[in-house]
């Protein structure tokens, strides 16, 4: 199942991605600005997305835990992105040997635009990528 994340849900974040303190995930989470979905499975968050969205939209995180990766459900968290923000451009940042995330990232329709070199603290490349969504229709 697929929903909006509650600060109920967060408590299972917390216990499986230490990306984000549990302050900044309600943080995040209580924020209009902020898209937040969850991936669920018997009632539990095994999956997450969270995107900032302004003029455009930028990925902040996503995440499944291990054991639920490889059945679709980052693939189904980023189509809801995709599909929320139809008529905005949508922009990511992905480590450049992240091949999984690329690869899903790239069938989703996301193009790269440049690389930051060094990005990361172990000297990992980051790949800058976005979606061109459709355009608003004018009145």
């Amino acid at each position: 199942m697929l929903k909006k994340l509650s600060l109920q849900d967060i408590k299972y974040i917390v216990n499986w991605d230490n990306h984000f303190s549990l302050k900044q995930l309600e943080n995040m989470i209580s924020n209009i600005n902020y898209f937040h979905y969850g991936i669920f499975n018997d009632q539990v968050v095994v999956g997450y997305i969270l995107a900032s969205v302004s003029d455009d939209v930028d990925l902040v995180w996503i995440y499944v835990e291990s054991e639920y990766r490889h059945q679709g459900y980052a693939t189904r968290l980023m189509n809801t992105l995709v599909k929320t923000y139809e008529n905005k451009t949508i922009w990511l940042e992905v480590n450049k040997n992240n091949d999984v995330a690329i690869t899903l990232y790239k069938k989703i329709g996301f193009i790269c635009t440049h690389e930051r070199l060094n990005y990361y603290p172990n000297k990992d490349t980051a790949i800058i990528m976005k979606k061109q969504n459709k355009a608003k229709k004018q009145n």
